[in-house]
């Protein structure tokens, strides 16, 4: 298969995932908007409220600004992709945190969402995953790329000869 061919399936693949993404999460975001959408600095407790906030940024980081930055790279603008980590981990990361605080609050956790509404599953779970996954499959296409590739340039910045070894 041609370099072009796989680099254009890899594409479509990146904005098929991020339109997955976006919509699934909103969809689950429109579902239970009052899982999402309330006042987190309403908590009397400070260390629940710093969570709430991180937890609110998270979930909008993954939902939105994630599938942005796929559809950034898939458009050339490779070294945004750098930033994807970030969108996709704050949220599963301030899930966790709230599970550790609710388990030395109250010595219990509350993974009985999780069974209730599946559809948890794949937004704290899945999806972090395979957007990790894809992180470090881009990051691995890229260097491959960048040590495949050699030239010669001139003094005045123009390239001479340009190889995939």
């Amino acid at each position: 298969m041609k370099i072009s061919k796989i680099i254009d399936l890899s594409l479509l693949s990146i904005n098929l995932l991020a339109a997955v993404n976006f919509l699934v999460f909103w969809l689950t975001i429109a579902t239970f908007p009052d899982f999402f959408f309330f006042n987190p600095l309403g908590n009397q407790n400070m260390v629940r409220r710093y969570e709430l906030v991180i937890s609110t940024v998270g979930w909008i980081s993954i939902s939105t600004l994630a599938p942005i930055l796929l559809l950034l790279y898939s458009s050339s603008y490779n070294k945004i992709g750098r930033l994807l980590p970030f969108c996709a981990l704050l949220w599963p990361v301030s899930l966790i945190a709230s599970q550790i605080t609710r388990y030395v609050q109250s010595g219990s956790f509350y993974f009985g969402y999780l069974r209730s509404f599946p559809i948890f599953i794949f937004t704290d779970i899945l999806l972090p995953i395979i957007l990790m996954t894809v992180w470090l499959a881009i990051r691995h296409q890229r260097r491959s790329l960048a040590r495949g590739v050699t030239s010669r340039v001139t003094a005045s910045g123009k390239i001479l000869e340009a190889q995939l070894i």
